[in-house]
């Protein structure tokens, strides 16, 4: 899976971990691979050189949004910039001097 063929409506979030020593965050969950995929697939997106992270997540609607997904879209940055995931009920941004990437 790559930056610009990731489907991120309706994924689900597991994990959000920001490592301040280390200046990422990693965002692990399962997405569907295409618009016909019949299930969704495991992924960790992957921050590096963080400088800033600004989070708001409501974790009772994520919860309970669960059985169709927490991501509405996510838009990411091809290069140093500021990527955004618009969450069913939240946002988070990451700004970093690299580009997101899959692991």
């Amino acid at each position: 899976m790559t930056i610009d063929d990731w489907d991120a409506h309706d994924a689900l979030i597991e994990e959000i971990v920001i490592d301040v020593l280390n200046r990422t965050v990693s965002v692990r969950g399962s997405s569907y691979v295409g618009p016909e995929a019949p299930a969704r697939k495991r992924f960790t997106l992957l921050f590096a050189d963080v400088n800033t992270v600004t989070t708001a997540v409501d974790m009772v609607e994520l919860t309970a949004n669960t059985f169709a997904g927490h991501l509405n879209h996510a838009k990411l940055a091809h290069g140093p910039g500021t990527s955004h995931l618009y969450l069913v009920e939240g946002h988070m941004s990451v700004t970093s001097l690299s580009a997101p990437r899959f692991m």
